[in-house]
C-alpha cells in the first residue's frame, strides 16, 4: 500500500511539471466494504445476534442516595488503638537532662558500631584486591599508595569500632549495676 501512495505522489509531480496541472487529481479510496463491519454492534454473548438500533434496552433508573450512611458499624471500619492503661504513661520519662542525653549517646555509638565495621572490612578489601584481582581488574588501576592507604584507613576504622563496641560494653554494664529508675 505503501508503493501505490508512492506512485502515486510520483505521478502527480510528473504530471506538475509536464506542466499538464488541469488533469484532476486523483481521489483517495473510499473506505473498504468490510469496514461496515467493524461499526456494527457486537453482540452480547458468541453466536447471538446483535440487538437491532430500534430495539436498544432503556437506561435502568438510577437509585436514590442514602441520606446517612448505614448505623451498622462493617467490620472494616473498625480500627483498633492500643491505649495505655493509666494516663501517666504517656507522661514524660523520669530521666534527668543528663541522663536522658547519655542515653541519646549510648544510642548514637550502637548505631555506627556497624557502620564502622562494614565500611573498614570493605575498606579493607578493597586495598588488598590490588594484589589479588586478576591483571584486567579495576583494581589494578590504584597504585600501591592508593592500596596502602585504603588499607590503613580499612584498618583505622575497624579500630575505632572495637574502641566503640568497648565504651558501650562498659556503659552497659554501668548501666545495669546502676538500676533501673
Amino acid at each position: 500500500m505503501a508503493e501505490e501512495d508512492d506512485n502515486e505522489r510520483q505521478a502527480d509531480a510528473l504530471r506538475k511539471m509536464a506542466g499538464d496541472a488541469d488533469a484532476p487529481a486523483p481521489q483517495p479510496p473510499g473506505p473498504p466494504k468490510s469496514a461496515a463491519l467493524f461499526r456494527q454492534a457486537r453482540p452480547l454473548a458468541p453466536g447471538a445476534e446483535a440487538p437491532a438500533e430500534a430495539a436498544k434496552p432503556a437506561r435502568a433508573p438510577r437509585p436514590d442516595r442514602p441520606s446517612a450512611p448505614p448505623r451498622a458499624a462493617v467490620e472494616s471500619d473498625i480500627v483498633s488503638m492500643d491505649v495505655p492503661a493509666q494516663p501517666s504513661a504517656t507522661a514524660a520519662t523520669s530521666l534527668s537532662p543528663e541522663e536522658l542525653e547519655a542515653a541519646r549517646a549510648l544510642d548514637r555509638k550502637r548505631t555506627m558500631i556497624p557502620i564502622l565495621l562494614t565500611i573498614g572490612l570493605l575498606l579493607l578489601i578493597a586495598g588488598a584486591a590490588r594484589w589479588v584481582v586478576a591483571e584486567d581488574s579495576a583494581f589494578r588501576l590504584f597504585n600501591n599508595v592508593v592500596s596502602l592507604a585504603l588499607l590503613g584507613l580499612g584498618g583505622l576504622l575497624l579500630g575505632v569500632a572495637v574502641l566503640n563496641m568497648l565504651q558501650v560494653r562498659d556503659q552497659l554494664a554501668a548501666a545495669a549495676t546502676q538500676g533501673p529508675r
